[in-house]
């Protein structure tokens, strides 16, 4: 026995694959990078018997799909058709697609001896690979609805056609009917340990070009043909992966409740998940998690990563009961969760649920409501965040609302606006001691000061992105004489935090129907904008409301910030609704401060250009001499959305300015 010859299997492999694989951190997509090509390594199998099998392990590991086992088979017992798309895409216009499937459907295993031999070596079935041997990005193999039938009925149900497949990333494009799943499970082993499962939903359509006629036309408004089928395998996944399966991805599209409700009941059947996403950013909440689904993720052991759609629960409604009833006295929930997303009507039912969370490790929490949030629920939730013990380990808190923040419904039965969201809400962010990304975007106003955004950026020095904004774009309406809950019509507004005489207009009051009518002017000031340049030189993007006016401010404070050596790491800055009186003043000291700022961005201009339309005979001259609608908000959002302007424009000259005065002082 030679050498070679006495080599073991294993070490063949790992000489195969460091032949054919480039390990690049960051290939370039669609890129073909290798040592060997695949057909020089199949014309090596040939040359010595032990690199046979070690050579089928590389060639065979990663397929896009199983229709290139097609071409393990005489021409004689398969059809390829080709299409063409209509619409193409940015990435692969004028897509070619060459759709396989077979001549005869009652073939035996015999007929399959070489296809079935090649697909054990299968280990992974990705749609992207940089490895593909695809005549280019444009052009995609698949195996048709009828292939997968044909197989299933050759492997008679029970038997596996990729028993050694671990990782299943399949996407249904716009040229696969939706029964393609109806004989999915034939690719189900128990190996398997990644699914990642998605559809689309439109079809733009797609021309034949050969040979015709298509012995399966593809119909740009079909759907889902069968729930029963798609549902049965589902099951059948969760009977032969329940224990292998790690990861679970699915974004099937067009969906309905039954497929929602038997993919939340499947789910409960995998004892080993790591990570689980079940159409996290989908407009419709379809697959919502019951009691049952998240009391068994609360007891998985390994469970890492969890995005999960939640339905709309009144605060009346006790989920903690029935979750607690399921678990284990003493068990500790999500002992090892690391990012947790959720897609939420309101936030009743989090605060419910944090008392669940007890995983020291949770570093990523994203929480996106679709659904108008009562104001009252606010204070509990946050105060709510003080319980979880990842207090030191929190990097990513995100909590989006699509909806407007409301209030108490008044006399007049409509929602009284509700109380701006101040220092004593948001103050259990605090806790949180090493917070990366902050981001809380709510259609309500916030009423923060100087001494709270201070605190901010003296408590999280690594902060790099942080959003706090009330997300106005224009659809509240005007309730000129009600007041927000909680400030009287006797409150003393507009003053300076500082004290001393009032900023005048305190509240911008819009003068028609879809527009925020009741805007308080910012207690923050420039200020706070200098302490996060002091305290957090990794800050990427700010944005906030202040307002820019140095007459608040110290003197010593505005020459400091001149004189200081301004962090670099800075790139935008988004002002939203933040007046402004003297813009070559605050050009002056942003370029202090901000040495390497590249945009200055404020939503005056934005909700000007939204609402012209609408008013265009109430116009008058401004004081700058150009024609706006009339009315005391669109005079003043023309005039601040110009007078910011102004401020870009000359921040970009003074901060020219600065860096060559450092320049030379060094």
């Amino acid at each position: 026995m030679s050498a070679v010859e006495r080599l073991p299997p294993a070490i063949w492999r790992e000489i195969c694959h460091a032949a054919v694989e480039i390990n690049d951190p960051e290939p370039l997509p669609y890129q073909y990078q290798t040592h060997l090509g695949k057909s020089t390594m199949a014309a090596l199998s040939a040359t010595c018997k032990s690199l046979y099998d070690a050579v089928g392990d590389v060639i065979w590991h990663t397929i896009p799909d199983i229709a290139v086992l097609f071409y393990c088979l005489p021409d004689s017992m398969y059809r390829k058709d080709r299409f063409v798309s209509r619409t193409g895409h940015s990435w692969a216009p004028n897509q070619k697609v060459y759709m396989f499937t077979f001549v005869r459907d009652d073939l035996s295993e015999a007929d399959l001896v070489k296809l079935l031999d090649r697909a054990k070596h299968i280990k992974a079935i990705v749609r992207v690979h940089r490895y593909f041997c695809t005549p280019g990005p444009g052009t995609l193999f698949v195996a048709a609805p009828s292939a997968y039938v044909t197989l299933a009925k050759v492997l008679l149900g029970s038997r596996i056609l990729c028993p050694s497949l671990e990782v299943l990333d399949y996407s249904r494009s716009e040229f696969t009917q939706f029964d393609i799943f109806r004989a999915f499970h034939v690719l189900f082993g128990p190996n398997l340990k990644h699914f990642n499962l998605e559809s689309v939903e439109k079809q733009p359509g797609f021309d034949q070009i050969s040979p015709s006629p298509s012995p399966s036309p593809l119909d740009p408004e079909s759907g889902i043909d069968d729930e029963g089928d798609f549902c049965a395998m589902l099951h059948n996944l969760g009977e032969r992966a329940k224990h292998s399966l790690e990861t679970f991805r699915m974004n099937i599209r067009p969906s309905s409740a039954l497929i929602g409700s038997t993919t939340v009941d499947v789910l409960c059947h995998f004892s080993n998940l790591v990570s689980l996403k079940v159409a996290p950013w989908s407009s419709k909440r379809i697959y919502v998690a019951t009691p049952t689904l998240f009391a068994h993720c609360a007891q998985l052991p390994f469970l890492a990563e969890l995005h999960l759609q939640f339905e709309d629960v009144p605060s009346s409604h006790d989920w903690r009961l029935q979750v607690s009833s399921q678990i284990p006295p003493g068990t500790t929930g999500f002992p090892r969760l690391v990012e947790f997303t959720a897609a939420v009507g309101t936030l009743a039912l989090f605060t419910q649920l944090f008392s669940f969370i007890g995983s020291p490790a949770l570093e990523i929490l994203s929480i996106r409501s679709d659904g108008n949030i009562p104001r009252d629920e606010l204070h509990p939730f946050f105060a709510a965040l003080a319980i979880l013990p990842a207090q030191e380990r929190l990097r990513t808190f995100d909590l989006r609302a699509s909806g407007d923040v409301v209030g108490t419904p008044s006399s007049s039965s409509c929602l009284k606006h509700p109380a701006p969201i101040d220092v004593d809400t948001l103050e259990p962010l605090l806790y949180f001691s090493d917070m990366q990304q902050l981001i809380i975007d709510l259609r309500c106003p916030f009423d923060l000061d100087d001494a709270f955004f201070e605190k901010m950026a003296k408590r999280w020095p690594n902060l790099t992105c942080m959003t706090v904004s009330g997300g106005f774009d224009g659809r509240f309406d005007p309730c000129h004489d009600d007041q927000p809950e909680g400030r009287g019509p006797t409150d003393t507004e507009g003053q300076s935090p500082h004290g001393g005489e009032t900023l005048g207009d305190s509240a911008l009051v819009a003068p028609c129907k879809g527009v925020a009518a009741w805007r308080m002017r910012p207690r923050a000031t420039l200020l706070a904008l200098f302490y996060f340049a002091r305290h957090c030189p990794r800050m990427v993007t700010l944005q906030l409301e202040i307002d820019a006016n140095l007459a608040l401010i110290h003197p010593s404070l505005v020459l400091e910030s001149i004189v200081r050596q301004g962090p670099n790491l800075w790139g935008m800055l988004c002002l939203g609704h933040s007046p402004i009186e003297d813009p070559y003043a605050v050009a002056v000291f942003l370029s202090g401060i901000f040495s390497a700022l590249t945009t200055i961005d404020t939503s005056w201009p934005n909700q000007r250009h939204a609402y012209y339309p609408r008013h265009e005979e109430l116009q008058v001259e401004d004081v700058m001499g150009e024609v706006v609608p009339g009315g005391e908000w669109w005079q003043k959002s023309h005039v601040y959305g110009k007078l910011w302007k102004i401020a870009h424009r000359e921040f970009g000259v003074f901060a020219r300015v600065r860096r060559e005065e450092r320049q030379r002082r060094q």
